[in-house]
């Protein structure tokens, strides 16, 4: 009777969330009245079941389907499955059989908004029509329109030109990976057990070896299989794991998706086919995890949060709190993935307010700079300094005989600024957005592994975190010193590469060239030392800002330290840029661009012209922010 209600409970949870009118979906009575449902005089599982299936009828899920062009006939759809918001207890207790250390310690989540989340895993048909192409499937381990895509990176679906910005630029949402909590949330379903459907607690979790088998054959091998537990039937009727295997009659590899039943959200296979790529740097414990639903930001170098099980692991593998860790350039056949949405997924940024020039404070001529008093800058604290940065032309992108060029960075073309604008000495510092923010970013807890100070730049900040309402600029503006907004890239690229009278303006860098060194590696420079901070420095951290010589615009750490935001969206080339400084955001998806290098980079990333981006709502402890405040004329 308590599981019973436990999985009542799961019933009436999405109900008004799920419906698509404002007018309240009807609800079927689902307490005393309906308990025995089957009229057998009995209330178990089956009665479950019936309740399951007229929920489904009545108060049935949100679905969203995104239209694919070029997707084959008879291929299944790429759908999304609305999750209503809600709390959860995330991990296991110490007390769930086969549970590992990285599984604690166990908190809540809470999640203030309803996601979508894709019903099943992206399928190699879903993956061929958005790509173009599909990378090497094998037999072995299954291959068909509607079997798992595996063998994807973390990088290939995040990355430039990877699944989620093609997907992105079909312009019917914003898709992204889960978070490591969504992923949970959205598989327990409002269960607590260890999988979905129940315990399963009346055969062993491990690999075994059938009595009187003494050879080595790997398909004699799997996991025992019993009943679910809360739900009828064997955990297998539920799962692919490696009980699914030649041994008892099932093909070896991943198998079709959706082809098991459905959780109580509707999601298929959140138990085994494939393990599944999460937004999330993984962490061996979840001590000082976030709480609201969002993502521990990924970190170069750092291994990235898989979930789910997979069809050749064990069912201790497949539980709902179980945890993998993976390269996040390694694909391999047992990794795939799930997509995920804001409830809004057509939702965009705020725009900026239009700049308007400033009457507070006033420029000191003698140093064409201004300083912003900010209220509540900790004492000894760098100020919030900015250089008046004259107009003028400037040739934009890269010359086709300069060393290390990216195709990004032509066709190379005349820009001119008809205004002058003040910039920002140097990178906001973490004592500065404080001050304006009234405290750290949520992913404070990770600013010391890469540099924590008052007069560190600041990291872990998503374009989003500074232009959305509420955000930095919106409360900096909001103190009536000015108008302050990001650069546009052509503003950074200009104020960085320095005035005309520099004659380094179109080199390498700002200051120079080591004409000795292979910008390619990390090898150490004590000329490029001078400059900027780069994986050459020996220690993969930031360093206070203002510490390297500046260019002779006055600007600090314009090359490493940190990449920086710019208002722009990412383009693949500068054909159709704009030439009057503005910045472009026409098109281009959900990246912006972040320009500069950083701390840990080559310095071929770091050229004056160099370019990069990322997804506008991703922060990473590699990007900052530094600022724009319009002249008054």
């Amino acid at each position: 009777m308590l599981r019973f209600a436990l999985f009542i409970s799961i019933l009436v949870l999405p109900q008004t969330r799920f419906a698509i009118a404002q007018t309240p979906t009807p609800v079927p009575t689902l307490l005393s009245e309906r308990s025995d449902v089957n009229g057998d005089n009995r209330v178990d599982d089956s009665d479950l079941l019936i309740l399951m299936e007229d929920w489904h009828k009545i108060a049935g899920p949100r679905i969203m389907t995104i239209h694919i062009p070029n997707l084959p006939e008879g291929a299944r759809p790429l759908r999304l499955v609305q999750i209503p918001a809600g709390s959860f207890e995330m991990g296991s207790s110490e007390t769930e059989r086969s549970r590992d250390s990285d599984e604690g310690p166990v908190h809540t989540v809470d999640f203030a908004e309803d996601f979508f989340l894709g019903e099943t895993e992206i399928t190699q048909a879903q993956w061929e029509a958005v790509m173009g192409s599909l990378q090497q499937q094998s037999e072995i381990f299954g291959i068909g329109h509607n079997y798992p895509v595996y063998d994807v990176t973390y990088d290939q679906i995040t990355g430039m030109d990877g699944f989620l910005d093609k997907l992105n630029a079909l312009g019917q949402g914003y898709f992204r990976l889960p978070s490591e909590s969504e992923w949970e949330y959205a598989c327990r379903a409002g269960t607590q057990t260890r999988f979905y459907f129940g315990d399963s607690l009346d055969c062993s979790d491990e690999r075994s070896i059938p009595s009187g088998d003494d050879d080595d054959d790997d398909d004699d091998l799997g996991s025992d299989n019993c009943a679910a537990g809360d739900l009828p039937g064997d955990r297998s009727d539920y799962m692919w794991y490696d009980w699914n295997n030649p041994r008892n009659g099932f093909p070896r590899g991943s198998k079709e998706v959706a082809t098991l039943g459905p959780n109580a959200f509707d999601l298929f296979d959140m138990h085994g086919n494939v393990r599944e790529w999460c937004l999330d740097r993984y962490q061996s414990s979840y001590e000082g995890a976030p709480t609201d639903g969002s993502a521990v930001p990924a970190l170069f170098g750092y291994p990235i949060v898989q979930r789910g099980g997979d069809w050749d692991s064990t069912a201790r593998h497949a539980r709902s709190a179980n945890r993998f860790d993976e390269n996040r350039s390694s694909g391999h056949h047992l990794s795939g993935f799930r997509i995920a949405s804001a409830a809004n997924p057509l939702s965009t940024p705020t725009p900026s307010p239009s700049p308007t020039p400033f009457s507070t404070p006033t420029p000191n001529p003698s140093l064409d700079m201004v300083t912003i008093d900010l209220p509540d800058l900790v004492d000894g604290a760098r100020p919030l300094r900015l250089v008046r940065i004259p107009a003028g032309p400037f040739l934009m992108g890269t010359s086709e005989d300069q060393r290390y060029a990216s195709d990004n960075e032509f066709p190379r073309h005349e820009v001119t600024l008809a205004n002058d604008f003040y910039m920002s000495e140097t990178e906001i510092t973490q004592a500065q957005w404080e001050a304006v923010m009234g405290s750290l970013p949520a992913s404070y807890q990770f600013l010391d592994d890469f540099g924590l100070g008052d007069d560190y730049p600041i990291y872990y900040v998503s374009w989003d975190d500074i232009r959305e309402t509420g955000g930095f600029l919106d409360n900096l503006n909001s103190l009536g010193l000015g108008t302050f907004r990001l650069p546009s890239e052509s503003e950074w690229e200009y104020a960085c590469r320095g005035s005309s009278a520099n004659p380094n303006r179109y080199g390498l860098f700002a200051f120079g060239d080591d004409t000795g060194l292979n910008m390619e590696t990390c090898n150490g420079s004590p000329f490029l030392n001078s400059f900027m901070r780069w994986c050459g420095n020996g220690e993969m951290v930031t360093e206070p800002v203002g510490q390297k010589v500046p260019n002779d615009f006055g600007l600090y750490n314009m090359h490493g330290n940190v990449m920086e935001w710019c208002e722009d969206s990412e383009h693949g080339s500068y054909n159709g840029a704009p030439i009057d400084g503005s910045s472009w955001s026409v098109g281009g998806g959900d990246r912006r661009i972040v320009r500069g290098g950083h701390f840990d980079i080559e310095p071929r990333d770091c050229r004056s012209a160099s370019r990069s981006s990322m997804f506008r709502d991703s922060p990473s402890q590699a990007v900052g922010l530094r600022l724009v405040m319009t002249v008054a004329p």
